[in-house]
């Protein structure tokens, strides 16, 4: 499953073109039952993120988190 969560306005994505492209790469994976979920969001939030799971209080441009 693919889940997509853009809350910020002045980002614009085609979600279900994103959406088919990321769930075909889980297919072609052959990985069974997987979910994805990606968030958009903005400096400030992405800041917080990473000083509370990273312990880094600065923006980053992606952060992952294992199953």
């Amino acid at each position: 499953m693919v889940v997509i969560q853009n809350p910020i306005n002045d980002v614009s994505i085609n979600e279900i073109n994103l959406k088919d492209t990321l769930q075909q790469v889980i297919t072609d994976l052959d990985k069974g039952e997987s979910e994805l979920l990606i968030r958009i969001v903005d400096k400030l939030e992405i800041q917080n993120l990473n000083k509370i799971y990273r312990n880094k209080d600065q923006t980053t441009n992606v952060l992952s988190f294992p199953s």
